[in-house]
């Protein structure tokens, strides 16, 4: 053996592993085609492989460990409305996944999920119940019994979309102390004290109110922990809370369009991701199909940059890779996935012409 050979093969061998990135995928596809795939992602190129299907369990949304041996998802029990389930798989080293355990508990649309900082409990939030539950995470992937359920009661100004509680998502804060809930109909964002070792949820003194009709959907911390990001589906806005780890209180700041005032399209505000880098703010627009770009300044202060379109129809979800210099976009209603380059310096979008064809895609993470 020519062993002179080895460290550029090695070295060529370590980039390409580096570069192409595991990206798991959701779809929620009606006809034969729903469930969970894995793609994988090329940071050098900004390109995507062809996706392999995994699972016909369609999963809601889904979350990964930080050290990428499972994946939870949310869903359905079958294709009924009820009850919700939750599903713990092994991730293998090709990338597949391996059902462990399956835990059904009350509930309808599991739409959001979050893992505790340790990783010990996940929070689900059934969003036509509404109600949200703490499950334990067992060694091994196995799921406990729900140990807590809390119930979302009350409504807000708009007639059709406020009728009542409508939980959209589920967050801890970083330091796992409390559990945030982004009620759609109530303008409200439940707050929770969060028992790490019981996995207990307790109602804080104070009530969280937004501004009414926004209709608070989903959130993403600052990576200092100070502040958290609220887009509101019904009104089009985006606005920062800032955090008093004391109290657990999100005090509500000034609120910002992420889309022009004089666009006459129906805006559903969906996604919303601070940059790694702590200098950018993203926000998904559906109805309109773009991508708002904000700056961060001093305190809550927010400067719009940009405004590009998802090249597709009502996106869902994004990521932003780990490098910090590719968003990937969901078009669920037009199947398409695209990815658009990244700049971290001026935090602006380019379109790209890679992607791919993507039956209803929903929810996507990077496997660490």
């Amino acid at each position: 053996m020519n062993r002179s050979v080895l460290p550029f093969t090695c070295g060529s061998l370590l980039a390409v592993l580096v570069s192409a990135q595991p990206l798991y995928l959701g779809s929620s596809h009606r006809e034969g085609q729903a469930g969970l795939y894995v793609t994988h992602f090329d940071a050098q190129k900004g390109s995507l492989s062809q996706p392999r299907r995994l699972t016909g369990k369609q999963p809601f949304f889904f979350a990964i460990t930080a050290d990428g041996s499972h994946l939870y998802a949310s869903g359905h029990q079958d294709a009924g409305e009820t009850p919700s389930v939750l599903r713990s798989y092994a991730i293998e080293a090709d990338g597949s996944v391996r059902l462990i355990d399956t835990l059904a508990f009350p509930g309808r649309i599991p739409l959001h999920l979050s893992l505790s900082p340790d990783e010990r409990f996940a929070l689900v939030a059934n969003y036509l119940t509404p109600t949200v539950v703490s499950i334990p995470l067992r060694p091994h992937g196995k799921l406990g019994a729900v140990v807590a359920a809390v119930t979302l009661t009350g409504a807000s100004i708009h007639p059709d979309r406020q009728d009542h509680a409508y939980p959209h998502s589920v967050n801890f804060s970083p330091d796992g102390r409390f559990a945030y809930v982004a009620d759609r109909g109530t303008d409200r964002i439940g707050g929770y004290a969060f028992d790490p070792p019981s996995g207990t949820l307790q109602p804080l003194g104070r009530v969280m109110v937004t501004r009414p009709g926004a209709g608070p959907r989903h959130l993403s911390w600052h990576p200092d922990g100070t502040r958290a990001y609220v887009i509101n589906e019904i009104n089009g806005s985006l606005t920062p809370h800032l955090y008093d780890p004391a109290t657990g209180h999100l005090t509500e700041g000034p609120s910002y369009p992420t889309v022009s005032n004089a666009d006459p399209t129906l805006n559903l505000s969906a996604e919303v991701k601070v940059h790694p880098n702590g200098r950018f703010v993203y926000a998904t627009n559906r109805g309109p199909n773009t991508i708002a770009v904000f700056e961060i300044a001093d305190g809550t202060g927010l400067e719009f940059k940009q405004s590009i379109s998802t090249g597709g129809d009502h996106p869902r979800y994004f990521v932003i890779d780990p490098s910090g210099q590719w968003l990937i976009v969901c078009n669920q209603h037009s199947n398409r996935v695209n990815v658009f380059a990244l700049d971290p310096i001026t935090g602006r979008l380019t379109a790209t012409a890679q992607g791919l064809d993507f039956p209803h895609p929903t929810d996507l993470k990077f496997a660490p």
